[in-house]
């Protein structure tokens, strides 16, 4: 039921609180509180705002992500009667070892380290092991599973979605928000000389700042409805 995860519901929401306080709390001092405050020096400010507002956006994707799995952890549901890209998802070491040629056969790890062949087929008996223990194996999704790899654009957004089972189009009417957000962060956060002229404008800033605050919101509603969809089932 839905009342079972409210609690999920209230810990993300008390996560978004804390990250509107914070962005508030600055946003006073810098821009006297009005957020569209116009003039040089607060387009000048409003670029430290912005690289503040990735922050919380990319921090808090990656906590919603771990309150998710943490919950799903919890059920101790067996992989059989889990979502398919569940079951993939709580597997992301393995698939990771195979897809990078990384696990060798610990046997021969020091006689043969460059028998490449050899290891291969190590690489897919593991898998016929995994295979075999699926049923039964509970569902258990490992915190390496949801990194953000320090670039939460919108085609890594849309990897994590997926994987955890969400609709990967969720936010897709926000696509080129997300990439102004994104690009415009990391040319102010690298120092791109660029910036030496340039701001944000009250506007932008605000339409920005308003859709990222949104997309927070509507991710914790779509974990707390998957989550009471999952216990169902």
């Amino acid at each position: 039921s839905m009342c079972k995860y409210s609690f999920i519901g209230l810990e993300l929401e008390t996560d978004i609180q804390w990250r509107r306080d914070e962005m508030r709390d600055i946003e006073e001092r810098l821009l006297n509180n009005d957020l569209q405050k116009e003039g040089q020096v607060f387009d000048r400010r409003r670029k430290s705002l912005w690289v503040m507002l990735y922050s919380h956006y990319e921090g808090f994707f990656k906590f919603a992500l771990h309150v998710y799995a943490s919950a799903l952890n919890r059920t101790r549901m067996d992989c059989g009667n889990a979502h398919k890209r569940l079951v993939a998802w709580s597997l992301d070491t393995i698939f990771h070892d195979i897809e990078n040629n990384e696990s060798k056969e610990p046997f021969f790890k020091h006689q043969l380290p460059e028998e490449q062949d050899l290891h291969r087929l190590y690489r897919r008996s593991k898998i016929v092991e995994t295979w075999r223990q699926l049923e039964e194996r509970t569902l258990n999704i490992p915190d390496t599973a949801y990194s953000t790899k320090a670039n939460l654009d919108y085609i890594r957004l849309q990897q994590l979605l997926y994987q955890a089972g969400f609709d990967h189009n969720a936010f897709s009417e926000h696509e080129g928000s997300i990439a102004r957000l994104v690009i415009r962060r990391h040319s102010i956060a690298h120092g791109d000389p660029e910036n030496r002229t340039s701001g944000i404008q009250g506007d932008e800033y605000q339409k920005i700042r308003l859709i990222t605050f949104d997309m927070m919101t509507h991710f914790s509603q779509l974990i707390v409805k998957s989550l009471s969809e999952q216990s169902v089932n």
